[in-house]
């Protein structure tokens, strides 16, 4: 019982604060095609989610990353080296 009243103090000091840094902490900043069987989601050219090559012609993402209905004629193939397993 002692501890619940300083855990409800903890969320109400911390839950709906903003992160600011938006990395893993003590990441650091992938080079170009250093990690090639990634992808990245993009519209109107920002990041919106990750995917990852699974064979020269598919990649596989999060369904949360497209709407219910996404409009097909806006989707693009992605610009990826060739495929080297």
């Amino acid at each position: 019982m002692f501890f619940l009243p300083l855990t409800n103090i903890y969320v109400l000091l911390v839950c709906g604060q903003v992160v600011k840094q938006n990395r893993i902490v003590g990441g650091e900043d992938a080079s170009l095609n250093a990690w090639p069987w990634q992808a990245s989601l993009q519209y109107q050219g920002k990041h919106v989610c990750g995917a990852t090559l699974i064979s020269s012609e598919w990649i596989l993402t999060a369904a949360h990353c497209f709407p219910k209905e996404p409009d097909l004629q806006n989707l693009r193939a992605p610009r990826i080296p060739p495929f080297n397993p």
